[in-house]
């Protein structure tokens, strides 16, 4: 089974969540998952430790990001955006969409204007309380409609859905599906992971609360209380959404992976070589250096007495070089 949640975060999104990359993959991968998806907040800094972790579990690792940018219609509201790497390009485009958001001096300012040049490759879904979802529940369905318009424009053809859960209400969930066959934009199941177990909603809302400077009362009922934005099981994901009538958004989500292959590839670091004198190993040769170095500067370590210290010293130094 292919379908992996497309709205992963880790303690990468600042005061968010939790869970570490690392934590993500192995949760995932010991409830059956395929494929695993980290689209943190604005920031890419979790995707390497996420890559590399995901390929050891010989998972399908899937990169992204979830943008916090203006609206296309409403130009001066901050709302979120996911975007998935379609390829290595899409990749780099993320990176430099990451990198210009963290940049600004006022995040405030961020715009789809300012990064029209980075979106091709990339997979675009405006998720639940997105910009296109709130239009739709308001019924500005025209308005709904040119934000839609907009961001086909913007990315690459077929490149659009729109997210679906269940934590809407039935009539939410209505008003979406309609909207997605007026304008034939497909829609994938939008279940945000910020943590990886029910009860783990306690850690993410003390974060919560330091972000928002805000106090916690009620501590003992607050740390009974159990969260709905984990890592579920797969087999309990698909029921819920096909019992729901939504059985297509799920396999939406199946299909996507299939189209996703990032590859990264890591530069081995590239050190000098110096030859050494004939008959001399490194050791030798690092010992003979270092007592002439500190002979040029009027120290002399060849004493009986400085001999511990000088070998603890030439030992730490050959230690560090073979780390790098």
């Amino acid at each position: 089974m292919s379908y992996f949640p497309i709205q992963a975060l880790s303690a990468y999104s600042l005061l968010k969540s939790p869970t570490t990359p690392k934590g993500l993959v192995t949760k995932a991968k010991a409830l059956g998952y395929q494929n695993i998806a980290l689209t943190d907040i604005d920031v890419m800094y979790g995707v390497v430790d996420f890559y590399n972790a995901a390929i050891e579990a010989e998972m399908k690792p899937i990169l992204g990001l979830t943008l916090k940018i203006n609206g296309l219609v409403n130009q001066s509201t901050i709302g979120a955006i996911v975007l998935i790497a379609k390829n290595s390009q899409g990749y780099q485009n993320l990176m430099k969409i990451s990198s210009y958001k963290m940049t600004l001096t006022n995040p405030n300012e961020a715009n789809f204007g300012a990064i029209k040049d980075f979106l091709a490759d990339l997979i675009v879904i405006s998720p639940v309380g997105g910009e296109v979802d709130q239009l739709i529940q308001q019924g500005q369905l025209a308005l709904a409609q040119q934000a839609t318009t907009e961001l086909q424009h913007l990315f690459d053809a077929n490149a659009l859905y729109l997210g679906i859960n269940l934590q809407q209400s039935t009539e939410q969930r209505t008003k979406l599906q309609n909207f997605s066959t007026q304008v034939d934009i497909p829609l994938v199941v939008d279940e945000p992971v910020h943590y990886l177990e029910p009860n783990d909603y306690f850690a993410s809302k003390v974060l919560q609360a330091i972000d928002a400077n805000v106090v916690l009362t009620n501590l003992g009922q607050a740390r009974s209380e159990v969260g709905s934005a984990y890592l579920k099981p797969l087999a309990k994901i698909q029921t819920a959404y096909t019992e729901a009538g939504l059985a297509t958004a799920f396999e939406n989500n199946e299909n996507l992976a299939a189209t996703i292959n990032v590859e990264l590839k890591f530069k081995q670091p590239q050190l000098p070589t110096f030859p050494l004198p004939v008959g001399t190993d490194t050791q030798a040769y690092l010992a003979q250096i270092s007592q002439a170095g500190l002979a040029e500067r009027g120290l002399n370590m060849g004493e009986e007495k400085d001999l511990p210290k000088r070998e603890a010293l030439l030992n730490l130094m050959q230690r560090k070089m073979l780390r790098i």
